[in-house]
């Protein structure tokens, strides 16, 4: 998203110093790329800073994830767009026909009983 037309800044949040390393790495050459180590029940933000809040695929993996949703809203200016991305994994399908084997991998991968 930092490499889109009129975008003016943006940070990632990552409660993982380890992640974080990792990204601070992968986006070194994009200038108006950050990252902030932080919660995102908790975000270390001002008030109404952003633009857009994007959550993707992160929610599933935070308990409590309406404080996150909280924090969102907190950090958006009026007008500001919410976007999240996410999945239910325990509904995970693929299948593209009865009894396709694909199907089956995926319920073995999220624990999901089979048919």
């Amino acid at each position: 998203m930092a490499r889109w037309p009129g975008v003016g800044e943006v940070v990632g949040i990552d409660p993982s110093p380890i992640f974080l390393a990792k990204a601070r790495e992968l986006g070194s050459s994009i200038p108006n790329l950050s990252f902030v180590e932080g919660d995102a029940r908790d975000l270390p933000l001002e008030d109404h800073s952003f633009d857009v809040v994007v959550f993707h695929t992160c929610l599933t993996h935070v308990p409590g994830p309406e404080k996150a949703l909280v924090e969102a809203l907190r950090v958006l200016r009026p007008g500001g767009l919410l976007a999240v991305f996410d999945g239910d994994y325990a509904t995970a399908t693929v299948a593209t026909g009865d009894h396709d084997p694909l199907q089956d991998c995926v319920e073995a991968a999220v624990g999901a009983p089979g048919p």
